[in-house]
């Protein structure tokens, strides 16, 4: 089970279904020295976080290792959002990968899944 789940979440990487979260600031900020207006949209584009290769080592690679015990302290915080995080994430995240493992796990008991030619 556990490598069932870094497989689940290297696709997750690699192919995010929200590729961005959009925010408007409710009051005045300075982000780094930076003044930004109320008002302001802030844009986190999640898909272009993911294939950073500053943030995952040959990010076009499926590598679900990646996300083994013993390598997440090599995954930088904020750098991998499939669900979004902090106070307005995703609701329905457990629910979610609940649901992708029982269809897993449903289509790995009936077919027999092989790599092709190419």
């Amino acid at each position: 089970m556990p490598f069932l789940d870094t497989f689940i979440k290297e696709v997750m990487r690699v192919n995010c279904s929200v590729t961005r979260v959009d925010r408007m600031l409710t009051k005045d900020t300075y982000l780094e020295g930076i003044y930004l207006p109320k008002g302001t949209s802030i844009v986190i584009p999640i898909w272009a976080l993911h294939l950073d290769p500053d943030h995952f080592a040959d990010p076009h690679e499926f590598k679900p290792e990646r996300f083994l015990r013993e390598n997440l302290d090599d995954i930088k915080p904020y750098t991998y959002l499939p669900f979004s995080t902090g106070p307005r994430n995703c609701i329905g995240m457990r629910f979610a990968v609940l649901e992708l493992k029982y269809t897993l796990v449903k289509l790995l008991c009936r077919y027999e899944f092989v790599p092709c030619k190419d």
